[in-house]
């Protein structure tokens, strides 16, 4: 998760970015040259990239073994309440009302 600090003319806020990994669009049929999906509807991570793998990997969808960037990204963006602690993840934002 990441977070924006948007300072808009001195009125800070504060927002974080919430990533979602939706259905799988992994093309298993372009070789053959047609379209072949794998019905896999959500991202779960822990899949394994062959059977010798003892624990899973968290970019692997445990569903269709496929990477998690063959699946649809959801982002949503939620205000939140000011941090009590910085964050690593963070994007400062300066707007000028002059720009606008």
């Amino acid at each position: 998760m990441s977070q924006i600090v948007f300072d808009f003319d001195g009125e800070i806020s504060y927002y974080e970015l919430v990533m979602n990994y939706k259905e799988c669009k992994h093309n298993h049929g372009v070789h053959y040259g047609f379209v072949l999906l794998d019905g896999c509807v959500e991202f779960i991570s822990g899949g394994r990239r062959n059977e010798d793998d003892e624990v899973g990997d968290a970019l692997i969808c445990a569903n269709c073994n496929c990477h998690r960037n063959f699946h649809r990204r959801e982002v949503t963006i939620r205000p939140i309440p000011q941090p009590r602690e910085p964050h690593n993840n963070v994007i400062y934002v300066t707007l000028d009302p002059s720009v606008i």
